[in-house]
């Protein structure tokens, strides 16, 4: 079984060196535990003293971006030892000791972890634009801090649940109950009573009894004649639990002790950390969007600054997993990154869009067609079965909820580049389908429901 062993160090860990930080830092790296998936997250909890459903949640936000969480799970997977094992997945692959792991999960793994390094880097990772190292390089650097804020492992958890281990509560501290049917021992110092060696089942008694005869020096003498009643003995008080006296027979046991008031322990002060980053997310916000609408700057579209909201946010959890606070973040984050990745999806507000409401274009000539069509929300129709098109032309139709039509005239050249997030294209076959200007129409939707139709 694998034992983090203290380490020693001539000075301060701020004296060491870079290298020996680091040394350090693989020596004393977490366990996995039993847990959910491969018990990372409950090792690393359980290793720097945080709540495991923190860290399960600081690995999904970071697969949001570029899945630079995924690539860190499977890396931190192959690299934590199991409980009870010798050695990590990965150094039993390259023959340095043994683990529980089957050798093909293990190559499942390594597969898993290549497949999406190779899928996370570069510039197209997810859409994110290449965010995944930045996401990589954001959790080891969490890691650090939290090793310089517990460097020394807490001993391991013996008798954990699934393992092998001794138990918590030794078996001799319990009291031996004593009924009637346990006999005592046989050379036992005390007896059991005064007559246990007088008489037994088989002792055969005398026939008749005779009286000692009294002793010397007494005899018996007749009772007083009176006129006086003999005093009865005196009759003990009864004490205050047993005012009429039906219990004589336990007044010798001591006065039960009084009801003691436990004194109320004070409440700990709440911790400010969660309405202080909720206040700066808010404020960072706020100044995002006003920013946006007094100066124009297209940078800070919606999604831009929910995400600069979600990275104060995301500051706010690392300093609360230090400090063991601000776990009322975890609320305000999971909702905040869902509206990031829809405001990210959709993309900014354009007011040239058409929101609500039905919409119609009829072009009859090259001057009256648009390049761009942007629908925001609701139906609309673009009609083109009337153009006279005697040149090559792009028109853009942008839409980004509702539905809407391109009717194109049937001898018209024309070809589609149809792109769709979550709707739903109904476009013509590739090329063009006939000599002559050509008409190419280039379709992004992102929620909604756009088909181009002949005649």
């Amino acid at each position: 079984m694998r034992e983090h062993t203290p380490t020693t160090h001539d000075g301060d860990m701020t004296e060491s060196s870079f290298q020996d930080q680091l040394a350090d830092m693989w020596r004393t790296r977490p366990v996995r535990l039993r847990g959910p998936v491969s018990g990372v997250s409950a090792g690393i909890g359980y290793r720097y003293g945080i709540d495991p459903v923190l860290v399960r949640v600081v690995f999904v936000v970071a697969a949001l971006f570029g899945g630079g969480g995924i690539v860190a799970y499977l890396a931190a997977w192959l690299l934590l030892p199991k409980y009870g094992d010798a050695a990590s997945a990965a150094e039993s692959a390259l023959g340095r000791g043994h683990s529980s792991m089957s050798g093909g999960k293990i190559a499942v793994l390594v597969v898993a972890f290549l497949v999406f390094v190779t899928a996370s880097a570069g510039p197209g990772a997810f859409g994110m634009g290449g965010s995944s190292v930045l996401v990589l390089a954001l959790l080891a650097l969490a890691w650090w801090f939290l090793h310089r804020r517990t460097p020394q492992p807490p001993p391991l958890p013996q008798g954990f649940p699934g393992v092998p281990g001794t138990c918590p509560v030794p078996l001799d501290t319990y009291t031996r109950a004593v009924g009637l049917h346990t006999p005592y021992a046989a050379d036992s110092a005390t007896p059991p009573g005064p007559y246990q060696n007088q008489y037994s089942p088989y002792t055969r008694l005398p026939d008749h009894y005779v009286p000692d005869p009294p002793r010397t020096g007494q005899s018996p003498e007749p009772a007083k004649e009176s006129g006086e009643r003999p005093t009865p003995p005196a009759t003990p008080t009864p004490p205050q639990w047993d005012p009429l006296g039906v219990a004589p027979f336990a007044w010798d046991l001591p006065e039960p002790a009084g009801t003691r008031e436990v004194a109320e322990q004070p409440r700990a002060p709440r911790s400010r950390l969660t309405p202080v980053v909720i206040g700066l997310a808010t404020l960072t916000a706020v100044a995002g969007a006003v920013t946006a609408g007094t100066t124009g700057i297209a940078w800070f579209t919606p999604g831009r600054i929910a995400a600069m909201s979600l990275a104060v946010v995301g500051i706010g959890l690392v300093i609360g997993a230090l400090t063991r606070r601000g776990h009322g973040l975890l609320v305000v984050a999971a909702p905040l990154a869902g509206f990031t990745i829809l405001a990210s999806l959709v993309g900014p507000l354009d007011g040239n869009r058409n929101y609500g409401g039905d919409f119609a274009w009829t072009p009859t000539s090259m001057t009256e067609l648009q390049s761009t069509y942007s629908i925001g929300a609701g139906s609309s129709v673009l009609d083109l079965r009337q153009l006279d098109l005697t040149a090559d032309r792009t028109v853009t139709v942008d839409t980004m909820f509702g539905h809407t039509a391109v009717l194109v005239p049937p001898g018209m050249n024309v070809t589609n580049d149809c792109t769709a997030i979550f709707g739903e294209n109904d476009c013509l076959p590739d090329g063009p389908t006939a000599d002559g200007p050509l008409l190419t129409l280039e379709i992004d939707n992102s929620f909604g429901h756009v088909e181009v139709l002949r005649g």
